[in-house]
């Protein structure tokens, strides 16, 4: 079953095929890993929730991929200006903490909401973080053809809309609809920015290879 998230996923996974395969930055190739690994956990998802099976299990896996190609992003961006690896090691062991903790608690087959909650609150710091070290920068970036700003901005609203909606769940949670809720369509909308600034950075970081070639 196609819908507009796994339509946008695609997209976003076709468009880092072709714009990253080559490049020279191993963490920005690692984007096309993740986002085929996303769409295949997407797909696999919506299968086994249309045949009525519980597909919690699949989600919290997909937990440490995206904690682990997301955060991978965020610490290669942040090391462009300052290093700081006593950081980077303490929201990984605070994010496996939560994680092992919570499968301990209550197993595999219920979601991990604490350690999503957490990732995404990490997540909106990390951008937050970024941004400010990218406005202390000496050298000027335009910022329409930077990858790395287009990156983080998908990100930082994603982020920080799931860290909010999951703290307010009783409001999000309200239906519009008989079957949709204000957090469902909160997520298709900043699904679609996610995934637009993700693919724009991808876009302008074949461009700036193409340009150095030059």
């Amino acid at each position: 079953m196609v819908t507009l998230t796994t339509a946008l996923e695609l997209s976003c996974l076709i468009i880092a095929a072709i714009c990253l395969y080559q490049d020279k930055d191993a963490t920005w190739r690692s984007m096309i890993v993740f986002l085929l690994f996303t769409c295949l956990i997407e797909f696999t998802g919506k299968i086994m929730r249309q045949r009525h099976q519980d597909n919690n299990w699949i989600y919290n896996i997909y937990i440490i991929a995206e904690a682990g190609f997301t955060g991978a992003m965020y610490v290669n961006l942040i090391q462009q200006y300052v290093r700081k690896y006593k950081l980077h090691v303490a929201a990984f062991l605070l994010l496996a903490g939560l994680y092992i903790y919570e499968v301990y608690i209550h197993g595999i087959y219920q979601f991990n909401n604490v350690t999503t909650t957490v990732m995404s609150v990490v997540f909106v710091f990390y951008g937050l973080y970024f941004y400010y070290l990218l406005i202390k920068a000496p050298r000027h970036y335009k910022l329409n053809q930077h990858p790395d700003f287009w990156w983080v901005a998908g990100s930082l609203l994603f982020y920080y809309v799931t860290s909010v909606s999951t703290l307010y769940f009783a409001v999000f949670n309200t239906r519009v609809h008989k079957v949709f809720t204000y957090r469902h369509y909160s997520y298709m909308f900043f699904n679609t920015i996610l995934y637009g600034c993700w693919s724009y950075s991808f876009i302008c970081r074949y461009r700036q290879r193409k340009l150095i070639r030059s």
